[in-house]
């Protein structure tokens, strides 16, 4: 890729989610339940596991690990599950609750799919896993370093309580608005012992109630990547998997042969820039055009021109007027036109940049028989 034209993606997508996360929106939420008290911390033996990794991090008691164990009853980590709780209860848990719903009549009824793409994500398993969780695999794509599963076993424990707070910021805005700030995420996790975004997506599991099997290095083509297996809430063995790579058209040839061998499936675009909109990333979206049974996204994913009448059948959700100002250029009238004639179901959550429920837009394109 050219680095000219690297520097303008990174910068777009940077610029994107940071000034959608200043601007004022409009949040309309259900009534909340009242923030839950601490869990009781007892002593522990053993050695840690990635569960339990998991788990310290998501702020709940570890089943294993006398290291983590002594720690979960220090002031330190009492202030950092007291912020963990009070995000989840307060400002996630619900949200999470709605899209489940939500995505249970209409996206989860219609499809069967074993595996779903989801570009631009990053490490969020979070909002994948609410909308997509009878999907048994999940490939998350990103900038964003794998970074690695933290040895516990040999941190020290000053050092693992210190990297707690940079890790918390580095989440928040998932936790608040459902998106990551890349370059927020780089500072606050670059230097500490938690880097990338492997601990993210461990801590996800955990607070969606799941338990890690296995944390796997692993390779898609050039790109470094990590395989995490857990089983879900209800038992349920899943797999996600993190890739840090390239989509544009100078590095998505490097991605075929892995995507490839994961066959047809589901895609879902979420806060993507507008980069599916740019003629350096046709080669991605003509890819994901091609595989997808089901593309669920808001506006920022593939234009609403390349979802072929006589191809797909797409049903509209929620609302759409216009993107954010940062993305003007990126305004879609047939788009407009569409849900001027097929209102949208409500949605009550937001997506992406429009985090306001009364403008935030999904559409589900669902890939006609034959085509």
């Amino acid at each position: 890729m050219n680095p000219r034209v690297r520097l303008l993606v990174r910068s777009l997508w940077a610029l994107a989610l940071v000034s959608s996360a200043c601007a004022p929106q409009k949040v309309v939420e259900r009534p909340q339940q009242a923030v839950e008290g601490p869990p009781n911390f007892v002593p522990v033996q053993g050695r840690a596991e990635p569960d339990d990794v998991a788990r310290f991090l998501a702020g709940r008691p570890v089943m294993r690990g006398e290291g983590l164990s002594n720690l979960q009853r220090t002031p330190e980590y009492a202030a950092h599950e007291a912020a963990m709780r009070a995000m989840w209860t307060g400002l996630t848990r619900n949200r999470v609750a709605r899209m489940e719903d939500w995505a249970q009549q209409n996206i989860q009824s219609q499809s069967g799919d074993r595996v779903l793409f989801y570009p631009f994500g990053g490490p969020d398993l979070l909002h994948a896993e609410a909308l997509f969780g009878n999907i048994p695999t999940k490939i998350l794509m990103g900038l964003e370093p794998v970074g690695w599963l933290p040895d516990v076993n040999a941190i020290s424990g000053p050092d693992l309580l210190a990297a707690l707070p940079a890790y918390r910021e580095a989440t928040r805005t998932q936790m608040q608005t459902g998106y990551f700030i890349t370059k927020d995420m780089k500072t606050d996790l670059d230097a500490s012992v938690l880097r990338g975004v492997t601990p993210v997506v461990l801590a996800t599991v955990a607070l969606m109630g799941g338990t890690i099997e296995t944390v796997s290095p692993v390779k898609a083509g050039p790109y470094p990547a990590v395989d995490i297996r857990y089983l879900n809430r209800f038992g349920a063995p899943r797999s996600v998997i993190y890739v840090s790579g390239d989509l544009s058209n100078g590095g998505f040839a490097n991605y075929r042969a892995f995507l490839d061998s994961f066959g047809r499936g589901s895609t879902y675009f979420k806060a993507a820039s507008y980069l599916m909109h740019e003629p350096y990333f046709s080669q991605a979206r003509d890819f994901f055009l091609t595989v997808s049974n089901h593309i669920v996204q808001d506006d920022s994913g593939i234009p609403f021109r390349h979802f072929a009448a006589e191809s797909w059948e797409v049903r509209f959700h929620g609302n759409y007027q216009a993107p954010i100002p940062l993305f003007a250029k990126y305004n879609q009238p047939d788009l407009r036109a569409a849900y001027a004639a097929f209102p949208g179901s409500r949605l009550d959550f937001g997506s992406g940049y429009h985090y306001d429920t009364e403008t935030a837009n999904l559409i589900h394109a669902q890939r006609k028989s034959g085509r």
